[in-house]
């Protein structure tokens, strides 16, 4: 079953277009989107659950197309945006009230227990609280009832150590719910992707880049030093990029390239994961 389906999907805001991206997501992953600054992420998950309409496209999540089935929508799907803007006057007692009666598969035990996780203020409006401590609360509605997709706009920003530890096991927690489980979260982290997505989805000015596999692009991505400068047009197999000293070598196909330059190679070793998307987004621009 596919969590996540995006065809043909664009929306211009002012002088700045997202899409078309097509992409689809299988249930049962952790995703980690991945972009620039301004790239659209916040915007890309406001178009998945409805908050903002699609001028082209189609878009579905778990089954439910987000322009005809909005209740069922709502009910199989989670969201935690990067602010509270719109939650902000209430308290979080308030909110919980609220979706109590919204939501028939709220839990109260699973709500109290991430009270006292988070140890959240049940008392004080939303937008007097701190970031993190704003981002936990909403975390704690959101995971207090049932869903099969979790959407998280920079679920960590904000959030000190102990939280992001905590925030990672809950992570698991969800997924172990049941078959199918499905979470997409957005980061500027590398060390965050690596901890806890199995694929990376990296879009640039509101273009998709590409959807990867964490553990194939961090096998097959490396550097390589060689023991004299490569000539000047020789072609060698996955080599994505030469520094100006001609012996440093970035490689996307790290077996093949070694495999061609093995006498000529002094060193090699794997790429960091953050390093990866980097070189993936510079190719973009």
């Amino acid at each position: 079953m596919k969590a996540v389906e995006l065809e043909n999907v664009r929306k211009t805001i002012d002088t700045f277009t997202i899409g078309p991206i097509d992409i689809s997501i299988d249930a049962g992953s952790v995703v980690g989107i991945v972009g620039n600054n301004g790239a659209g992420k916040s915007t890309l998950f406001r178009l998945m659950v409805g908050l903002v309409k699609c001028e082209a496209g189609d878009i579905r999540l778990v089954g439910y197309d987000v322009k005809k089935d909005a209740v069922p929508l709502k009910r199989e799907t989670a969201y935690v945006s990067q602010t509270v803007k719109d939650q902000g006057s209430f308290t979080l007692n308030e909110l919980a009230r609220l979706h109590r009666i919204v939501y028939g598969d709220w839990s109260n035990a699973l709500f109290q227990r991430y009270v006292d996780l988070f140890q959240l203020p049940l008392d004080k409006r939303l937008d007097t609280l701190s970031v993190g401590m704003q981002k936990k609360a909403m975390l704690a509605l959101q995971l207090s009832r049932g869903s099969r997709l979790l959407l998280l706009d920079e679920p960590y920003a904000g959030v000190d150590l102990t939280g992001q530890h905590i925030l990672d096991e809950e992570i698991v927690a969800y997924m172990e719910r049941g078959e199918g489980q499905t979470v997409v979260f957005a980061s500027h982290s590398g060390d965050e992707i690596k901890r806890m997505a199995d694929y990376i989805w990296l879009i640039h000015d509101g273009q998709h880049v590409g959807f990867y596999e964490k553990d194939s692009l961090q096998r097959s991505w490396g550097r390589i030093w060689l023991h004299e400068p490569l000539s000047r047009g020789q072609d060698v197999p996955g080599v994505v990029r030469v520094e100006a000293s001609g012996t440093e070598l970035v490689t996307d196909r790290m077996h093949d390239t070694l495999t061609a330059l093995n006498p000529y190679v002094a060193h090699s070793q794997s790429m960091d994961l953050r390093d990866i998307m980097a070189e993936l987004l510079r190719q973009k621009d």
